[in-house]
């Protein structure tokens, strides 16, 4: 797994916007986990580009919660896009798809 941080003159300063590729199990997902954290102090608003990964499992659906419920607490916003198929039918599986407001799925 890759997680990319596109640097503040690619976005806006208040949203912040990850490109993920690879996978996002078990295997990873500590170093995503830490990823995210650390800008979390730093902006509003949150994207994160999946379009590129290729792998998913239950714990990258736990992140997304865990991640979603922070910054709830704290007043931001987390759009996800790019939803992989896989993904997408996780997502459905445990009923959360309508969480994240990701963009491109029907």
């Amino acid at each position: 797994m890759t997680i990319k941080k596109l640097s503040d003159q690619e976005s806006n300063n208040d949203t912040c916007t990850f490109v993920v590729d690879g996978e996002i199990t078990i295997y990873v997902i500590d170093e995503m986990k830490n990823t995210l954290s650390e800008a979390l102090g730093k902006h509003v608003s949150f994207v994160l580009d999946l379009s590129a990964v290729e792998e998913v499992d239950s714990s990258c659906i736990q992140l997304l919660l865990a991640f979603r419920h922070v910054l709830m607490r704290d007043k931001k916003e987390l759009t996800i896009s790019g939803i992989s198929p896989q993904l997408k039918s996780l997502m459905a599986t445990y009923r959360i798809t309508d969480l994240f407001n990701p963009k491109g799925v029907t």
